[in-house]
């Protein structure tokens, strides 16, 4: 579910409000602040999103923020970012 809605917002124009600009994976990638060849994994279902992705959706489209949390509510525990540990 997150990463559909990763694929959907690659189109997404702010000033718009419409999903009708075509993004690159390095262009979308740059936008979000994340490393190209993992979202490009993200994208083609290969890897799930961790948080640092989802957190740079957020913050690049912050209209996206109930998209994100209800996708988070609905998927599985097994299915939810990566969350670091940390290291005490």
């Amino acid at each position: 579910m997150l990463n559909e809605l990763l694929r959907r917002y690659r189109n997404y124009n702010p000033a718009t409000g419409e999903f009708d600009t075509p993004r690159g994976v390095r262009e979308y990638a740059r936008l979000l602040g994340v490393n190209d060849g993992q979202l490009s994994q993200i994208l083609n279902d290969i890897q799930r999103p961790g948080l640092v992705v989802v957190q740079a959706l957020a913050r690049t489209f912050p209209d996206s923020a109930n998209e994100i949390a209800a996708a988070l509510v609905a998927q599985s525990p097994a299915a939810l970012p990566l969350i670091p540990e940390r290291v005490a």
